[in-house]
């Protein structure tokens, strides 16, 4: 959603009225006092810099936006045993099973979480999580395939079921990646 977003070929108001928007929902992703201002100083930054985009006051206005909107690189996930700190790059899908949820990683290991899969639907960043089916939630980079609508294939070469309900949700987030 971060760098994808603002290094996309939107026009520059768009881009603004993403920002107003998030921030509408999500005002705590953004590390900043006065949102209003910080909107301002934006938009009279980006005036300046816009030929050039090369500046180093525009890469650092980026940055700032970037970091405003970054999703949380780990989770926490509580196992029985205590918790286990895993980077959400190493995460391929979640499955649900009974109450817990087993997280299927890059490494191969599944740590099963004594949280239900509705928690970490609320918990993990979307788009780049997606419920798919009653019993799962892939990572959308972890995806390599979707096909037929029924069937996504992992990455690792996992099938994992994609059910009607939410056929129309990965179409559409698939059709807005770049």
């Amino acid at each position: 959603m971060n760098t994808q977003l603002l290094n996309s070929s939107m026009d520059f108001e768009n881009k603004i009225s993403f920002l107003k928007t998030i921030y509408g929902f999500f005002p705590h992703l953004f590390n900043v006092n006065d949102f209003p201002a910080f909107i301002e100083t934006i938009k009279s930054r980006y005036s300046r810099c816009e030929s050039c985009r090369l500046c180093p006051e525009t890469n650092t206005l980026y940055n700032k936006i970037n970091f405003a909107l970054l999703p949380p690189f780990q989770i926490s996930i509580h196992t029985k045993d205590g918790y286990i700190l895993e980077e959400l790059s190493n995460i391929i899908y979640l499955e649900a099973s009974d109450n817990n949820t087993i997280f299927h990683l890059k490494d191969g290991s599944k740590p099963m979480a004594t949280n239900t899969l509705l928690y970490y639907e609320h918990t993990l960043p979307f788009p780049l999580f997606v419920r798919v089916h009653r019993s799962s939630i892939i990572n959308i980079h972890q995806l390599s395939q979707y096909l037929h609508s029924t069937t996504a294939i992992m990455k690792d070469k996992t099938i994992v079921k994609v059910s009607a309900p939410y056929h129309d949700i990965l179409r559409d987030i698939l059709c807005n990646v770049s």
